[in-house]
């Protein structure tokens, strides 16, 4: 017993040593890194330089405004007046979350005539200590994981040496080169809830007193049909009424039936009616891109309550649908139209996304230079000056291709 007892002792190091290096393993092998370069020069009174960029890995498209400038009141020190040079970037895309960095670098690069570093500031930040104060900061902004700056980590050292590389800048006159490394997990990237934000809660398999309208069948007193009439489903009266003004302003007392011509399927009116009566979304069995528009259609025409968290469940659902076709040229092509009807910002940036990432050239080919049937609604600018689907795509891939990615691919355990 004894030699056993010893054997196993001496098994449960080398088992723990193995397991932490197979989560560091996986760890490794779960980075995306993205790479861009500002080149720029500053005159003695300019007190700013600045880029955009994107970054773009498969279905998920980041935006980001880059900025060095002066800034004439320290964050840190409310009531100081000196002025703080700083770095900062800050996610600017149509999306209502980003997914949080591992870590943001920075590197300033005093460049000589010939193209040479003369002199190089290097910044780090660790995404994964951020201070709670920041976090707490961004999110009273509204802006979770959005906004990176050298000053919100109180490196007076490293202040003090940007400002006297600054001036000694402007004084000569150099060109300088700003290069900004972010670090991304793959499944953070990819991840719905750093997409949209929270959705309704789905029905339960056990129905509570709030169905009873739409389940109890003696309480039906009038028909809800769909737009050709064909088809219809029952509901309570009383229940549209009380839950929707615009229900009060068309529903008299003698209407016994009422057609929903924004609905050419049965599936809408029921899935709108769930939501309106109980909260809850009642997820389709297929959501197709068509289903998603008629809902959102029925869900504002009646004024739901609350209707951004129905529409947040709708754009997780076509997020889902999305990543399953991303492959299928014309459904994404469809979905992106759809998405940009619909006002669902956060799939029209997915479908811009994949679009760069596995269509680009086809949809060149075909929505821009080709006379396919949807060239028309692609090109045709929006309302409010907006520009079309396809300028996007191209602004896009533009701002994309001004960053290089990296991605570990490593071997299987055991492999060389």
């Amino acid at each position: 017993m004894k030699a056993i007892h010893m054997e196993q002792s001496e098994t449960y190091p080398i088992i723990r040593k193995f397991e932490k290096k197979f989560l560091e393993y996986q760890e490794a092998d779960n980075i995306v890194t993205f790479n861009h370069v500002l080149d720029f020069k500053m005159g003695p009174r300019e007190m700013r330089a600045k880029g955009v960029f994107s970054t773009v890995f498969e279905s998920t498209m980041l935006d980001w405004d880059l900025s060095l400038r002066k800034e004439l009141f320290s964050r840190r020190e409310p009531s100081s007046r000196d002025s703080v040079w700083a770095i900062t970037l800050e996610g600017n895309g149509f999306r209502d979350h980003y997914p949080p960095i591992r870590r943001v670098d920075f590197k300033l690069n005093v460049m000589d005539s010939d193209g040479s570093v003369q002199e190089t500031l290097k910044y780090f930040i660790d995404g994964q200590m951020m201070t709670q104060q920041n976090l707490n900061n961004q999110r009273r902004r509204g802006a979770i994981n959005k906004m990176y700056s050298t000053q919100n980590n109180n490196s007076l050292h490293f202040d003090k040496k940007l400002a006297m590389l600054m001036d000694e800048m402007k004084k000569k006159e150099l060109s300088l080169q700003l290069e900004t490394r972010l670090e991304f997990r793959k499944t953070d990237l990819m991840d719905e809830k750093f997409l949209v934000g929270d959705g309704a809660p789905g029905v339960p398999e056990k129905l509570d007193y709030f169905f009873d309208a739409i389940t109890n069948s003696s309480r039906h007193d009038i028909k809800l049909k769909t737009s050709d009439g064909g088809r219809f489903l029952m509901t309570n009266k009383e229940i549209l009424c009380l839950a929707s003004s615009y229900f009060r302003q068309n529903l008299k007392e003698q209407t016994i039936e009422y057609t929903v011509a924004r609905a050419d399927s049965l599936e809408s009116i029921d899935i709108c009616l769930t939501y309106l009566v109980t909260g809850r979304y009642k997820k389709p069995r297929e959501m197709t891109p068509r289903l998603a528009f008629e809902i959102i259609s029925l869900a504002r025409q009646w004024k739901v309550f609350e209707v951004k968290i129905l529409q947040n469940s709708l754009e997780r659902h076509c997020y889902e649908e999305l990543i399953k076709n991303r492959e299928d040229f014309l459904y994404v092509c469809n979905l992106l139209i759809i998405a940009d009807d619909s006002q669902f910002s956060n799939i029209v940036n997915c479908c811009l996304a994949t679009i760069i990432s596995y269509h680009f050239h086809q949809f060149m080919k075909t929505f821009v230079n080709g006379n396919h049937p949807l060239k028309e609604r692609l090109t045709q600018r929006r309302e409010f000056q907006r520009p079309s689907l396809a300028m996007q795509v191209k602004r896009s891939f533009a701002a994309s291709i001004e960053t290089k990615s990296f991605i570990k691919f490593l071997p299987a355990l055991g492999e060389d």
